[in-house]
């Protein structure tokens, strides 16, 4: 496997020097070997609520359907769309306007750009002024990575942790004038790192070593 052919940028970081312990059969060092990189950016996908009030359940979904047409035309591949329609109890209903019914209805879109962003913003607002009573909320965020591409990166994270870690042994045997083999290795889980906003995702993975040394 070539690092090379992905792309992925990767850095290498010591995260524990090594710790020499001697033994009756040799030298035993243990290490931390920790590498990140940087995740090709495929969009996220997003999650938001409409709510919308009538006086009648024809106007509640007469609302939400408007939202249901844009969500269907930008992003066909959405998620959700099934309107709950409720009488609203003395109490709830606006006195002003004799709203009697509420709806709600809930989508994940994936979104691929700032632009596409801005589409759905601008149509979402546009639909808010036609009908006062409707108005929508941003529930979740989410990182969109295909599980292929998520499997092909842990894999080429522990590729570069075994390779910085036989790099770090023939070092160690140089130092000790021993020759030193990777014992054990023990991989951690891959982390999310923390980006500045407008930065592709990045992870990381940590794993400890042993060497024994004769």
């Amino acid at each position: 496997m070539n690092p090379r052919s992905f792309l992925i940028i990767f850095f290498l970081t010591l995260a524990v020097v090594g710790v020499p312990k001697a033994t009756f059969a040799g030298v035993e060092i243990s290490d931390t070997v920790t590498v990140e990189g940087e995740v090709p950016s495929q969009g996220y996908y997003l999650t938001f609520e409409v709510v919308a009030r009538g006086q009648t359940g024809e106007d509640v979904i007469k609302a939400l359907s408007a939202v249901d047409n844009v969500v269907k035309n930008y992003f066909p591949d959405y998620r959700g769309g099934y309107f709950s329609i409720k009488p609203l109890w003395k109490g709830e209903s606006s006195n002003s306007t004799g709203e009697t019914f509420q709806g709600s209805v809930t989508y994940t879109v994936k979104i691929l750009g700032v632009r596409t962003q801005e589409v759905l913003f601008e149509k979402l607002n546009a639909l808010t002024k036609k009908y006062p009573t409707l108005h929508y909320r941003i529930l979740a965020t989410k990182d969109a990575v295909d599980p292929a591409l998520r499997k092909r990166i842990y894999t080429l994270l522990r590729f570069n942790i075994l390779q910085e870690a036989q790099r770090r042994g023939k070092l160690y045997g140089e130092k000790l004038n021993l020759k030193c083999k990777l014992r054990r290795v023990n991989f951690g889980k891959v982390k999310p790192r923390k980006v500045e906003p407008g930065e592709n995702p990045r992870v990381s993975l940590s794993a400890s070593v042993t060497y024994m040394c004769y």
